[in-house]
Formats: C-alpha cells, sequence, structure tokens
C-alpha cells in the first residue's frame, strides 16, 4: 500500500508538474476563446477518463465470458481489464483524471488573467474565483453526471475499450495488461503434459 502510494503519488505529482507548466504557457499563448475551447476539452477529457475507471470497476466478468466462448472481438481484452480493475480504476480515475482537473484548474486561473470584462468582472479575485469555481462545477458536475451512465453501461464500455485494445494489440504485435493469474494456469497446465 505504502509502495503504491508513492509511486502513483510521485508520477502524478511529476506528470502534473510538467503537463501544468505546458498547458498554461499554451492557454496563455492563445487568445480566450481558444483557451477556453481548450480548457473545454481538458475537462471532457478528464469525464471520459473517468467514466472509463468506472465502468472497468463495475463490470461483471461472468457476463464478458459468455462474449469470449462467442469470439466476439475485444471480449478477452475487456475481461482483462475488468480483472486488472484495480490498476485500470487507478491509472484512468486517479492518475489521468486528477491530473487533467488539476491541468483544468491551473488553466481556468490563466485564462482569468486574460480575460478583462468590464463592470464587476474585472475585479481580478472575482473574475479568478468564478472561472475556477465554473471549471471545478463543469469537472465534478461532469464527472457525477457520467458516473451513472458508466455504472449503467458499464459491459457496453468495457466491451468496447477490449475493441480499442484489441486494435493496438493488433498493431503492437504484443499483449498487453496480461493477466497474472492466467499465465499461472498456463504455466501449471503446461508442466502437467
Amino acid at each position: 500500500m505504502v509502495k503504491r502510494f508513492l509511486v502513483v503519488g510521485g508520477l502524478v505529482f511529476l506528470a502534473s508538474l510538467l503537463l501544468t507548466g505546458f498547458t498554461q504557457e499554451a492557454a496563455a499563448a492563445v487568445p480566450p476563446l481558444p483557451a477556453a475551447s481548450l480548457l473545454i476539452l481538458v475537462i471532457a477529457s478528464g469525464i471520459f477518463f473517468d467514466v472509463i475507471g468506472v465502468a472497468a470497476a463495475a463490470a461483471s466478468e461472468k457476463d464478458l465470458h459468455a462474449l469470449a466462448a462467442d469470439r466476439v472481438p475485444g471480449a478477452v481484452q475487456a475481461i482483462r481489464l475488468v480483472r486488472r480493475r484495480d490498476l485500470v480504476a487507478t491509472v484512468t480515475c486517479d492518475m489521468i483524471g486528477d491530473i487533467l482537473g488539476t491541468i483544468g484548474g491551473a488553466m481556468g486561473a490563466t485564462l482569468a488573467a486574460q480575460l478583462s470584462l468590464p463592470g464587476v468582472l474585472q475585479e481580478t479575485v472575482v473574475r479568478s474565483a468564478l472561472i475556477v469555481a465554473a471549471t471545478a462545477g463543469l469537472t465534478v458536475g461532469g464527472k457525477a453526471g457520467f458516473k451513472q451512465v458508466a455504472l449503467r453501461y458499464n459491459q457496453d464500455i468495457v466491451l468496447l475499450l477490449g475493441r480499442v485494445l484489441a486494435l493496438v494489440e493488433s498493431v503492437v504485435g504484443r499483449s498487453l495488461l496480461n493477466d497474472r493469474r492466467a499465465g499461472r494456469r498456463i504455466r501449471r497446465r503446461a508442466r502437467r503434459r
């Protein structure tokens, strides 16, 4: 547990440090409208990865075995995703999703600094608070809303991810997310023969 905390925390720290600086520079270099579009893209990406993690955590391996028996493309890869649900959820929700949330907040602050609206919004503190609050509201609200979708359609989402993973594996030429238990079973069977 401590090792995982240190590894994941360290990786997130480094990735956030590098990516936040890069995206803040990018957001500051473009006009406010494209910067706002980039911010919405970052928020949507965070929601997307959260959906993946929740769907993988909620999916049933038993249902996917029936699809794998019928040789449905991506079913075997979907089973591997479900068997490694802790890793999938950690990477998608905790690492990528939280990094994108941090980047979104930094981009929101950069966007607030760029904007100079007449009236009360000329106050930097108010402007920053409104934009950062809107960023947080869209991020958390989007994740909460789409969590229901992820729970309801978890099998479909995981199977779609399995198909994408199968496509990537065919291009790369090797199996990704190997299941240790399946590997042990295969080795045991080979020894018996």
